[in-house]
């Protein structure tokens, strides 16, 4: 089949949707589709290309299309921009001579005019947050296909639009990128990471649409082990530079020293599997709201999973619909203690569970691109 995929992002970004929308491009393309993705550039210094930025060369096209932005005039420049680029997207499509048999989208109102011009039939929406305005449920009542990142999230839309086939698919993981990875110390050395320690590592920004992703109680927690265990070693992967001034504040605070027993380091999608490998025990600790206990798709779980290390995470519907077996640690968001006790279970009982977390590579596997791919395509 022929896929046109529509984007409103910028890809390549810094930003998790773009390198997520490139891995299910390219996994549609091994599972034997032709892709084209359709992605805006909205400024003259938008010239990084997707393997400078994520690490592999696509073998999908990538068409981009002038779109300038009109952020200025808030949630109605906003509006008006991705209608334009609704417009000039459903006219590549009538220019293009042979036509795709989907037409696929994270954006439901990319796909407005489509539907609204009788192409209801070709036209798949990818849902990843709550909406509930009128283009909404226009988009999700008429696509051919809804898929949703979340069970909370099919829940919310079936009641909303009264559709019983909504397609549950939590985000993907790229397997082949862990494949044939060094031993552990090699990737500390690439990394300037001390051999003899154990590395607590937390993969991810600081906060998320302003939200905090309990990256403060993971400090504060270590703070404490490694008085006990000195052998411990804290690395925050993925801060952004704007971050880094008050999480370097809370960490002196707590009597952490950058270079001694913790380190800051900007994320380059193209090293995130020597991240994980160099990793001992790997952190998530979201916060207990309403979009991460139901609606998230915990993407930095497949990806945790996938280098069979130990785990610890805040206790969450998300999280456990995916893992809920031994080999992972549960806490509870915003408790410092029971976070504390995970950390030092986890420098105990570190042989133990690792080969647990090794159990993790099975199941993982039908959470990777191609695997999604194939599912949505059926």
């Amino acid at each position: 089949m022929k896929i046109f995929y529509l984007a409103s992002v910028r890809i390549p970004s810094e930003k998790a949707s773009g390198l997520a929308i490139a891995r299910q491009c390219e996994a549609f393309v091994e599972i034997g589709h032709t892709v084209e993705l359709f992605v805006p550039r909205r400024s003259n210094e938008e010239k990084a290309l997707i393997n400078d930025v994520y690490g592999f060369d696509p073998k999908f096209k990538v068409k981009y299309f002038k779109a300038n932005s009109i952020y200025s005039l808030g949630k109605l420049g906003f509006f008006l921009m991705l209608m334009r680029d609704a417009i000039k997207l459903l006219i590549s499509y009538l220019k293009t001579e042979i036509k795709p048999d989907i037409i696929y989208s994270r954006d439901h109102r990319l796909l407005f005019l489509f539907i609204l011009f009788g192409l209801k039939e070709k036209c798949f929406i990818e849902m990843h947050t709550k909406h509930d305005d009128f283009i909404t449920k226009y988009v999700l009542k008429r696509a051919k296909k809804v898929i949703v990142i979340s069970q909370g999230l099919a829940d919310f839309y079936s009641e909303l639009i009264d559709r019983a086939d909504i397609q549950v698919e939590p985000s993907g993981v790229y397997l082949k990128q862990f494949e044939n990875l060094p031993d552990s110390n090699v990737s500390k050395q690439k990394l300037s990471l001390p051999i003899n320690k154990k590395i607590f590592a937390y993969i991810g920004k600081y906060k998320t649409m302003g939200e905090e992703k309990g990256v403060d109680e993971i400090i504060v927690s270590f703070a404490k082990i490694v008085s006990k265990y000195p052998e411990a070693f804290l690395y925050l992967v993925g801060i952004e530079d704007s971050e880094v001034e008050q999480v370097s504040q809370l960490s002196k605070e707590n009597g952490l020293e950058l270079g001694k027993n913790m380190m800051i380091e900007k994320l380059d999608q193209s090293m995130f599997a020597q991240y994980l490998n160099a990793s001992d025990v790997l952190l998530m600790n979201y916060p207990n709201t309403e979009h991460y206990a139901k609606y998230m798709s915990p993407t930095k779980l497949f990806a945790y999973m996938a280098v069979g290390k130990p785990i610890i995470s805040s206790s969450l519907e998300s999280i456990k619909s995916i893992l809920n077996n031994d080999s992972i640690m549960f806490s509870e968001a915003k408790n410092t203690a029971l976070f504390l006790e995970a950390m030092e279970k986890s420098l105990e009982e570190y042989e133990l569970l690792k080969y647990k977390a090794g159990k993790n590579l099975e199941i993982v596997n039908k959470y990777s691109w191609n695997q999604r791919g194939l599912r949505i395509c059926s």
